[in-house]
């Protein structure tokens, strides 16, 4: 780089700084900055000149040597390892790492990685091999996993399950100090892309909530706090009877975590409840299906099999047996229409009036919810595993991911957040309070960028702000500096 006189055909000679490169192996020059008109005595204007462009000659000069390949998930990591940390994750995985001395891996670091995966994008253990670990920020996940790992970490997580979830329970009952009166108890279905069923005793056909008759299944029962803390979770075969469950449980809650109370079966209380509005929706759920009944029979040809799909349809239908004169049971119609608006809850509580009681029975949908995450969010199904242990390990792993993540939405209903929205800034949509699934999807844009410069890369990281900052302060973390670390050569020399 050097400073060059040109001069026009008025005869004025001007300064210009300009730049040497080569093109073709010939040598040619680039003007880069006019720095005026040439006179007596314009060596301090020119000094001047350069001085008041320095700035840019530094940029310029930087510029040749920059070096920006990609970008690395950071934000969901953060977080995560709050969690990890907070809950006692971290101190629970270290404990099972002591009880297998030979084991040639970081399963903190392999646990870590793999529900970090849900909370991104959910697949299968292969695609987190492939692909994802590639993707997170490297000085937060365990780098160049073995595919055997990963699975070997679902066996030890299902060999396990027991002792992390009574970790977890009795660690937040000595931080809290609360005793649990009331525990939500359901039951789903979890799915295969699958119809075989030599594998194990946990694969097996029956009743699918999800409409889903063509693949294998568990049955998955899960307990729930009032607050939507998971507690801990059971899996049964496929083609469990739900009713069935309720013993196994009610001895897994008074074994595992001692808050269940035995009283005879004759002692049960049965509290019976009726409203208005339960009565209109259960007539109009009726109706609904009555409607699509109506439609079947409107056709000239039908046979037994339109109904076999819904065992609503079948209790609503005459005939189905000899295949012939398909009509409406009236009779089994009016007997629903009679228990309209009722609302049974049988419980062997004793100490709490029918009030509460009803009132916390209705908090089951806290599980209906868990479940929603569970199967939705964290996509828990289809389960890509084949033998019973893999697959108790990869429901552990899920267990673990939503832990983490009721913890996050506890905390952001006590701080009682709201979402930041465009649409609900320009009236769109209504203001609500902001949810896990948002704050973590503008997480995910938070990036760790590895800049080199020379021989030196600097790791800087996005902004945080918004819905990602809002979560950053609900479950008190801090965002750490821009620049995350420096590293010379690739040696650490510096970190924030």
């Amino acid at each position: 780089m050097f400073i060059k006189a040109t001069t026009n055909s008025a005869g004025q000679t001007y300064y210009h700084l300009v730049e040497s490169y080569r093109l073709n192996g010939k040598v040619k020059h680039r003007t880069l900055l006019s720095l005026g008109k040439a006179g007596e005595d314009r060596m301090d204007e020119l000094i001047a000149a350069l001085s008041k462009h320095k700035e840019i000659l530094t940029i310029l000069e930087w510029a040749k040597s920059i070096e920006v390949k990609d970008t690395y998930i950071l934000g969901p990591l953060l977080v995560l390892e709050r969690l990890f940390e907070k809950s006692g994750i971290n101190d629970i995985l270290e404990s099972i790492t002591g009880k297998h001395p030979k084991l040639e891996f970081d399963l903190r670091g392999l646990v870590f990685t793999l529900a970090a995966s849900r909370f991104v994008r959910p697949g299968s253990k292969l695609k987190v091999f492939e692909h994802w670990q590639k993707r997170f920020y490297p000085e937060m996940v365990t780098q160049d996993i073995g595919l055997h790992q990963l699975y070997r970490t679902l066996d030890l997580l299902a060999e396990h399950k027991d002792e992390i979830e009574k970790a977890l329970f009795w660690r937040d009952r000595d931080l809290l100090n609360r005793e649990v009166d009331v525990i939500l108890y359901d039951l789903t279905t979890l799915r295969f892309e699958s119809t075989r069923t030599d594998l194990g005793a946990l694969r097996q056909f029956g009743y699918s909530k999800e409409r889903r008759s063509d693949c294998t299944q568990v049955v998955l029962g899960l307990l729930v706090t009032p607050e939507g803390i998971p507690i801990g979770f059971e899996v049964y075969p496929g083609n469990t009877f739900e009713g069935k469950t309720i013993q196994d449980i009610v001895a897994t809650l008074r074994e595992k975590f001692s808050i269940v109370n035995e009283t005879k079966h004759e002692e049960d209380r049965c509290i019976i409840t009726w409203s208005r509005v339960r009565a209109e929706r259960d007539r109009k759920a009726r109706e609904d299906v009555l409607d699509k009944i109506r439609k079947k029979l409107s056709k000239k040809k039908i046979t037994a099999k339109e109904f076999v799909s819904n065992t609503t349809y079948q209790r609503y239908v005459v005939g189905l047996n000899d295949n012939k004169e398909f009509t409406l049971n009236e009779k089994a119609i009016a007997q629903d229409a009679m228990r309209d608006g009722y609302f049974g809850v049988v419980t062997n509580v004793m100490d709490m009036d029918a009030k509460e009681i009803v009132e916390n029975y209705k908090t089951l949908w806290i599980v209906e919810d868990a479940f929603g995450e569970v199967k939705g969010t964290l996509r828990a199904r289809p389960i890509f595993h084949w033998t019973d242990p893999r697959i108790v390990g990869h429901l552990t792993l899920c267990f673990i991911a939503y832990y983490c993540e009721s913890l996050m939405t506890k905390a952001l209903r006590e701080k009682k957040l709201m979402l930041e929205s465009r649409a609900i800034d320009e009236n769109i949509i209504d203001p609500r309070p902001l949810t896990v699934l948002e704050a973590m999807r503008e997480l995910q844009e938070v990036r760790a960028i590895p800049v080199k410069v020379r021989s030196t890369t600097m790791w800087v990281r996005t902004d945080i702000n918004g819905n990602a900052h809002k979560l950053f302060s609900a479950i008190g973390l801090k965002p750490p500096p821009k620049v995350l670390r420096l590293t010379k050569s690739e040696n650490v020399v510096a970190q924030a």
